[in-house]
Order: C-alpha cells, then sequence, then structure tokens
C-alpha cells in the first residue's frame, strides 16, 4: 500500500502563548462563579493580553491570548503577570518569569483526543523544517483530533509552549 503523507499547513514562525489555568470559585451552593475576564501583562514592557476562555475545550477553565501572538524578544521577554476575575469580582493573581535570552528555537506536532491520548507526535522539528505526517500514522476520526504544536526555546534553559488547535481547522487554512 502506497504512503500518503498530510501537511500541517501552520504558520511556522516563533509565536507566543500566554495562558493559563483559572480556579473558579464555588457559591453556597457548590456551583462555579463564572468568569468575568482575565490579562497577562509583561512587567517589563506593559505589553497587555485579554485571555480569553474556551479556546480549547477540552481544558475547564483554560484561557488563553488567540490568536497567539507572533513571538517578539522586545516585547514578550520578562515576567509575565496573570489576573482574573470572576462575576462576583473576585480577583486572583500570579506571575510567570520567561528567559531574557532565547539563542534556538524548535517545535514539534502532536495529534491527540485529549491529554492522555496522544497517537502522533514528530521529532523534534528545526525552524522552516516541514511537518510531514504519514497518512497511515493518522487517526480514523480527524473531527475528534487536536493538533498540539509544542515550540520550544534552547538555551541558556529550556523554555516551551503548547499551541491546541482542532486538527481539522489547521488543515482547512
Amino acid at each position: 500500500m502506497p504512503s500518503v503523507e498530510v501537511k500541517l499547513l501552520f504558520d511556522k514562525r516563533p509565536r507566543l502563548f500566554v495562558g493559563a489555568f483559572v480556579v473558579l470559585g464555588s457559591d453556597q451552593d457548590g456551583n462555579p462563579i463564572p468568569l468575568m475576564r482575565a490579562t497577562a501583562t509583561n512587567l517589563r514592557t506593559g505589553v497587555q493580553y485579554d485571555l480569553p476562555a474556551g479556546t480549547v475545550s477540552f481544558f475547564d477553565f483554560f484561557v488563553q491570548a488567540w490568536p497567539e501572538p507572533e513571538f517578539d524578544t522586545d516585547l514578550h521577554l520578562g515576567t509575565w503577570f496573570f489576573e482574573a476575575w470572576d462575576v462576583e469580582l473576585n480577583h486572583a493573581s500570579a506571575q510567570k518569569d520567561q528567559e531574557e535570552t532565547c539563542t534556538f528555537y524548535g517545535s514539534r506536532v502532536l495529534l491527540l483526543r485529549n491529554v492522555d491520548d496522544q497517537p502522533v507526535a514528530t521529532a523534534l522539528l528545526f525552524p522552516g523544517q516541514p511537518v510531514n505526517i504519514s497518512l497511515d500514522q493518522v487517526p480514523e476520526d480527524l473531527e475528534n483530533l487536536w493538533a498540539r504544536v509544542e515550540n520550544f526555546c534552547l538555551a541558556p534553559a529550556l523554555s516551551r509552549s503548547n499551541t491546541f488547535r482542532p486538527l481539522l481547522d489547521l488543515l482547512n487554512e
């Protein structure tokens, strides 16, 4: 049987993943209090992103800047400060440090149904290298598959970001 390859056409430029898991409070009856707003602000540069909920449906209470901005070292390196407010104006915050230097980028693509079921993973890809996944590796239930694009920043330390997109959206772009 001949091999057919599926090419995932996604933007190969480095993208910034800015996201967080938000633990929602509960009302007196134990019902979650809905999230009203979440933001991420780079404390070094002042750039701020709104983080809407629901961009990745299999993670509850996940917020992410969407669409992901193109990575810009002048804007995005440094300490990130995250804030979230629920509809009752309860507030929570956290911060995350990003390496101040990054000398090498790489990435890989995984296909998954959920966090525990990831049937396909590519090797480490270098910038500009095409992504080829053999058709015999791709499960038939395309409508249930997500593409997880991991971007790596190597040196001086390893930083990793993940982008989750429905596979059919990527194939149709």
